[in-house]
Formats: structure tokens, C-alpha cells, sequence
């Protein structure tokens, strides 16, 4: 998506890859159809424009939205940048892991469902390290950065290039720059990975795991049983405040926070009397951050809910077998399903933690990991209390429907719910 913020052109969504043969830039755009690219051998990485981008006329300049974010001042070298989309419903994203940009994680409108699970993805990726949040999106300890703020940021180095001209440029940028690597930061740089990667080859697999598996153990996370925590918290939302009426509040469980990320949306209501400032006098004082939609009919408002949190180490030594989990857990969803809209497992287990480059038949008794999901009536909240030591709940949301309904799977107040199953073989 290409966006033109004070005269210039953001280009959010690209596809990013490491630079690792002189011909791949060309090779990966025509591939991919590519008019523009940017590139720069010295970084090692390059970045591929959709070919669905619809391009301004003319010959006017389109940044890098990601790059322009890598000219931020910044307290961290990973970085995640949430704005709110200010042409179209939901949000911007760019995410950058050691001052790079991370595929994957340059994204336009994104949803709040899809954000959510972003946030939480990016957090397991940067782990201890943690990260900086940035933008205007209503979530707690996000740090403010406007989407004007980043076109000011973009420069010269942020502006995409031809993928033809690219595919000329590369091949005498990357010997120029291996000739300048050979003395200086270049050679220091290069005995460092080296010492790095030989220290590395001497651990094996299982070492690997085992450091990985422990660093992720460390996090917290929350327990389904305790779900009477979150369940007072959203029996006392009003459901109407200053003539906006409830329609959904989303919950994730956000790790370096302790705490749940909760967005509630309200809509406005029949009355021709409701306005912005009829919400804001109404609604409760802790509530700070309220965000105004353009489309004028729904507000948002982000909010921090304290839940008790637990070690995943607690939740990973109660891990059990996949066939024991199918029969204590799945029993369990599966005499759910009657009364709910859905309740089940995932469809497989994956090796939980494994490191980038490790091949999954080298490590021996790896923990696994899969999901649970179960959506349904408010009072399916109940079921959750009785859930194994070995799950998590990660993510929960509430929508309220402004239609009187009930039924054995419906309600006016309906819940999805998420979470991990963790098991050992």
C-alpha cells in the first residue's frame, strides 16, 4: 500500500529477504513481478514492492516506510511500528528485529484480530530482548510516532529504486564492498561472526533446545483457570456510555506488560444527541486512551487489565502426552461443542522453541506444542475454569450483539477464546 504523507509516497507491505547472492535482488523481483525494489549490499538485505501496487503518476519518488522507520531515533534495536491506517479501516505495521527489517511484519490494513496475534508473534521472536513499541495505535506502552513523523524521517537511502536498475547496480556494489571489508569494522566485523558461528558449531542440537526452551520458559503467560479475573472485569464494562452502545472488547495477553492488551469498540447509538464529547464525559476516568474513528460511528478505547500472570516454565512441566491430551482436553471440547458456534484442538503438534537452523529429528524429547479454541456464549467462560495445567489462554474477546438473542450456542454476549497446549512424548 503507498501512502502520500506530506508530499511524500510510504510504501507499507513489502517482502523482505537477506542479500546472500549478487543476481538474487533481480532474480526474486522478476519473479515476483516487481517494478520496484529497494536494496543496499552494505546492509545485506533487500526489500520487493507487491505488483499490485497501484504506482503514483509520473516519476514521483515512493519510500520505504520501513527503512524511513530505521532512521527513528531509538532506545532499541528491535522496533514495532502500529499507526492507524489514516485511508482505510485498520493498521499499518513495520517491525524491525536488529535494526533490519523482519518479513513478515510489513503489513497494511491489518485488523485488530490480525494485530493481536502480530504483537504476540513479535514478542516470542524478540524474547528476552524485548522490543519498542511506536505509532498512534490505541495500545498500552506504545510510544507516540505519527505517520507524518515517518515521511519526515524518510531520505535519500529510503527511496525504491527500478528492479532493472537494481539488478545492474548490485553486482559492483557487493565487490566494491568486499574489497573494503578486508580491513577495518569490515574485518573485525568478520572475526566476530566468525568466532560467533564456530562457538555455535560446537553446540549440539539438544544444547540448542535446551538454551532456546529455557530462555521461552521465562516468560509469563495466564492460566485459563484463572479466567474469573478477566470474566469480573468484563461483566462490569458499561454497555452503554454516553449513548455509544458496547460492541466488542479484544484481549491479548501481552508479556512484557504482565497483563492483557484490551481494545473495547463501541458504536453509536440511534440517538442523534451522541457524540464524541457526550462519550468522553460519560465514560470512567481511568479510561485515557480513546481513540476517534473517521467513520464517526465507533469509538475505541485501549485498556490494560491486571490478570494473574504464571511462569511457562510451570505450564511446560505439566505437559503431558498428545494421547492423554486428547482424552482429558479434547473430551473436554468436544462436550462443548453442542453448546458453542466452535470447540477443538489444532490440527498438529509442532516442536516448541526450536532455534532457526536446528532440524527437528535432532532433538530428542522436544516439548510440543499446538492450540485449543472455543467460541460460544458468555457462559462457556465456566468451562474454561476447569482447564489442564498444561494450557494458556493468550487471546479472548467479548462481542455484544445489539440483537435480544439466545439460543443453546448464542447469546447476546458471545466469547473466542484461544490459547497453547503444551505436551511431551
Amino acid at each position: 500500500m503507498i501512502l502520500n504523507i506530506g508530499g511524500k509516497s510510504l510504501a507499507f507491505g513489502m517482502r523482505w529477504q537477506i542479500l546472500v547472492r549478487a543476481e538474487a535482488p533481480g532474480r526474486e523481483a522478476r519473479a515476483a513481478k516487481s517494478p520496484l525494489m529497494w536494496v543496499d549490499a552494505s546492509r545485506e538485505y533487500f526489500g520487493i514492492l507487491g505488483q499490485d501496487e497501484v504506482l503514483p503518476k509520473g516519476k514521483e519518488r515512493i519510500y520505504s516506510a520501513a527503512q524511513a522507520l530505521l532512521n527513528i531515533p531509538q532506545s532499541s534495536t528491535n522496533m514495532l511500528l502500529v499507526l492507524v491506517n489514516p485511508e482505510a479501516d485498520g493498521y499499518l505495521v513495520c517491525g524491525v528485529m536488529q535494526k533490519r527489517p523482519r518479513n513478515g511484519f510489513d503489513l497494511a490494513n491489518v485488523d485488530d484480530a490480525a494485530l493481536g496475534e502480530l504483537l504476540a508473534r513479535f514478542a516470542d521472536l524478540c524474547g528476552d530482548d524485548g522490543f519498542e513499541l511506536l505509532g498512534d495505535a490505541p495500545l498500552d506502552g506504545i510510544s507516540a510516532l505519527t505517520v507524518t513523523d515517518l515521511s519526515e524521517a524518510a531520505d535519500e537511502h529510503c527511496i525504491l529504486r527500478s528492479s532493472g536498475s537494481i539488478a545492474r547496480y548490485v553486482p559492483y556494489v557487493l565487490v566494491i564492498l568486499a574489497a573494503s571489508t578486508a580491513v577495518g569494522f569490515g574485518l573485525h566485523y568478520y572475526k566476530k561472526k566468525q568466532a560467533e558461528e564456530a562457538l555455535a558449531k560446537q553446540k549440539s542440537p539438544a544444547q540448542l533446545y535446551a538454551e532456546s526452551l529455557e530462555a521461552q520458559s521465562k516468560s509469563p503467560t495466564y492460566s485459563p483457570s484463572q479466567i474469573d479475573a478477566w470474566a469480573t472485569w468484563a461483566k462490569a464494562l458499561p454497555m452503554s456510555v454516553g449513548g455509544w452502545d458496547i460492541a466488542d472488547a479484544t484481549c491479548n495477553l501481552s508479556a512484557p506488560q504482565q497483563q492483557f492488551s484490551c481494545v473495547i469498540t463501541y458504536k453509536r447509538g440511534k440517538s442523534p444527541l451522541s457524540t464524541n464529547r457526550t462519550f468522553v464525559d460519560a465514560a470512567p476516568k481511568e479510561w485515557q486512551s480513546i481513540q476517534f474513528n473517521d467513520d464517526a460511528k465507533s469509538i475505541q478505547v485501549a485498556i490494560p487489565v491486571k490478570v494473574p500472570v504464571i511462569p511457562s516454565a510451570n505450564v511446560i512441566a505439566a505437559a503431558t502426552s498428545p494421547r492423554t491430551i486428547s482424552l482429558e482436553l479434547g473430551s473436554k471440547l468436544q462436550s462443548l461443542v453442542n453448546v458453542s458456534k466452535k470447540a477443538g484442538l489444532g490440527a498438529q503438534f509442532d516442536i516448541f522453541a526450536l532455534p532457526v537452523g536446528v532440524i527437528p529429528s535432532s532433538v530428542p524429547a522436544p516439548v510440543l506444542t499446538t492450540t485449543w479454541t472455543l467460541e460460544g456464549p458468555f457462559r462457556v467462560l465456566d468451562a474454561l475454569r476447569g482447564f489442564p495445567q498444561y494450557t494458556t489462554l493468550d487471546r479472548i474477546s467479548l462481542t455484544v450483539s445489539s440483537v435480544t438473542q439466545s439460543s443453546v450456542n448464542s447469546s447476546i454476549a458471545m466469547i473466542s477464546a484461544s490459547g497453547n497446549v503444551y505436551a511431551k512424548q
